[in-house]
């Protein structure tokens, strides 16, 4: 992110920095310039954009958990339609065995 500067004068790459009231002791955060530590903006709620290495993997594991699920119903379906006679056990008992492998 960038914002205009006024010591440098110019449009400049920002950071948020967390820092804490002398006096109350109450978390807020400044949005500081990254070339002279001028401290641009103050306040609480602002938030910094997480890196790329966080969304990439918060997405990663949401298809990972979504594609198990998805997996295990296909899985539970099959069990469903074949009747899971070749390994011996009921239809209700292998859909249900399967749908259980996620709850553990």
């Amino acid at each position: 992110m960038k914002i205009y500067c006024s010591c440098c004068d110019k449009v400049q790459p920002v950071r948020v920095d967390d820092c804490l009231d002398a006096k109350t002791n109450e978390p807020f955060q400044d949005i500081v310039c990254n070339e002279c530590d001028l401290v641009i903006a103050s306040g609480t709620g602002i938030t910094k954009h997480p890196s790329l290495e966080e969304a990439v993997g918060a997405a990663y594991k949401t298809g990972w958990e979504h594609g198990k699920a998805v997996e295990r119903e296909a899985c539970a379906k099959l069990c469903d339609a074949f009747q899971a006679r070749d390994v011996g056990m009921q239809p209700a008992e292998c859909a249900g065995a399967i749908r259980a492998r996620g709850q553990s």
